[in-house]
């Protein structure tokens, strides 16, 4: 019976984030003498926002931080100071490293506290529930349907082949409470639920600017970011330059003001709420004391203690004399007063909009350096450049511009969400890079996707292997 309700938890997924106190007799037997029913839970506005609360609490959950993590060991642009290998470092993730585990059921807690929002409410009638306008039950439901699209998306990054768009090898693409083990989408499939997730919250969600909240904005600049991965190049330039241009979102004069000013940045489009000390952004110190060669390098070289000759980005993350105190990096300040804001990650910031249409224009552009396409992308380019002081890029080719552009995201979004690692995954199934080539060793292409763990497995019979690890079929 005890393994029978493992395999519940993990299975379903359980993200009903429902206030229940139970009392249990005897672990085995699992009857608890008193639990809130899932109608009670959805019955009163006390417990709806009850729930809307907690599915975004799970965007702050201890396992989303290893993407970043792993992301800058894979990339090799960090390596932890107490050993100079890991398995993420030489790319050898296994089946079984537990954080994998923990990122692939952090982010389906999200996607089911989703869905159980909008199964509840989808049908609730004006009056219905007290305090509950219509207007408000429709905005729950765009921001439940961006927290399931944002879910997907981040294990889709890691998991599934998503530069492959023929791919069998997607997700699980859930969109109703579950009642068996579900099977894999393809990777065409996964992009269609993203995009329509994403549609809906973009006419469903909240209206205007809210840092810590999912609105139509966030769902917009959230769907440039999956056109790019998708090469809907088209979709992804339009909605990027509408972000950059007409949502109220302003770039920071000064670079260092986005991590200072933490969540409250004019930059942010989407950072969690982070105030309380339990409430740091996980473990956005651990992997940042060690920066490997390469990193220095397309940094440029310069003074490790001044940052005098190292691209201004990089210095002001790592170089000694600008350290803040008590802190491993300048992307991640500690607080030292209650109320200030706490070093939440930036989900999405302006920033990263003007890449995205960077890459997008870029890669829509011929070879010609007249050609429109071309001197959009390095404008754009070149304005995020000159926030820090840095001369214009003057690119020849289009592919020395996309390269330019991988490399600019790398300085700029490093320790952030994981971008450099995923950029260069994207990168190399484009044709663009050799990763082999870059990190100096071989890597098999199937290293580049994270497997599943064998946990994740054992939990759902239906889930497939990715190709080439233990565990997948033949």
């Amino acid at each position: 019976m005890k393994q029978k309700y493992n395999l519940i938890i993990i299975v379903l997924l359980i993200g009903l984030t429902i206030s229940s106190c139970e009392l249990w007799y005897d672990v085995d037997d699992a009857k608890p003498y008193y639990k809130q029913t899932e109608e009670a839970s959805y019955s009163t506005l006390k417990g709806i926002n009850s729930n809307v609360s907690g599915m975004y609490a799970a965007s702050r959950g201890l396992s989303v931080s290893y993407v970043a993590e792993y992301g800058g060991q894979m990339a090799g642009l960090y390596n932890p100071a107490w050993e100079l290998e890991t398995d993420q470092t030489k790319v050898l993730m296994t089946v079984e490293d537990i954080r994998t585990e923990g990122i692939y059921l952090d982010w389906y807690k999200q996607i089911s506290a989703a869905n159980y929002l909008i199964k509840n409410l989808k049908d609730v009638k004006e009056g219905e529930i007290e305090g509950l306008t219509l207007e408000r039950r429709d905005e729950i439901i765009g921001e439940a349907k961006f927290a399931r699209a944002m879910g997907h998306f981040e294990v889709f990054r890691v998991f599934a082949y998503h530069y492959d768009i023929n791919s069998i090898y997607g997700i699980p693409y859930v969109t109703t409470v579950l009642t068996e083990p579900p099977f894999r989408n393809t990777v065409e499939e996964v992009y269609d639920g993203l995009y329509a997730d994403l549609d809906d919250a973009m006419t469903a969600a909240p209206e205007g600017i809210n840092r810590q909240k999912y609105t139509q904005l966030t769902a917009q600049a959230l769907k440039a970011k999956v056109a790019l991965y998708r090469k809907d190049y088209a979709t992804a330039s339009s909605l990027a330059l509408d972000i950059i241009q007409n949502s109220g979102f302003t770039l920071e004069a000064n670079y260092a003001d986005i991590f200072i000013e933490g969540y409250e940045s004019e930059e942010v489009i989407f950072s969690p709420y982070t105030i309380n000390y339990d409430e740091y952004f996980s473990h956005s110190n651990a992997w940042t004391s060690n920066v490997n060669d390469l990193f220095k390098q397309l940094a440029g070289n310069g003074d490790d203690f001044t940052g005098v000759g190292y691209d201004p980005r990089y210095a002001n993350s790592h170089a000694w004399d600008v350290m803040p105190p008590g802190g491993a990096n300048g992307k991640f300040p500690p607080k030292w007063n209650m109320g200030d804001p706490g070093n939440s990650y930036h989900y999405l910031r302006l920033a990263e909009l003007y890449y995205i249409y960077a890459e997008a224009e870029a890669r829509l552009a011929s070879d010609n350096t007249s050609d429109p396409h071309f001197i959009e992308a390095v404008a754009k380019v070149n304005i995020i450049r000159g926030r820090v002081g840095l001369a214009p890029l003057v690119p020849v080719t289009k592919a020395e511009l996309i390269e330019a552009i991988r490399i600019e995201k790398i300085m700029e979004l490093h320790l952030e969400w994981g971008e450099p690692w995923i950029d260069m995954v994207r990168y190399h199934f484009i044709g663009d890079i050799d990763i082999s080539t870059i990190r100096g060793f071989e890597i098999d292409d199937y290293r580049l996707t994270y497997p599943f763990n064998v946990s994740t497995l054992n939990g759902n019979p239906n889930l497939v292997q990715n190709p080439g690890y233990i565990g997948a079929e033949e």
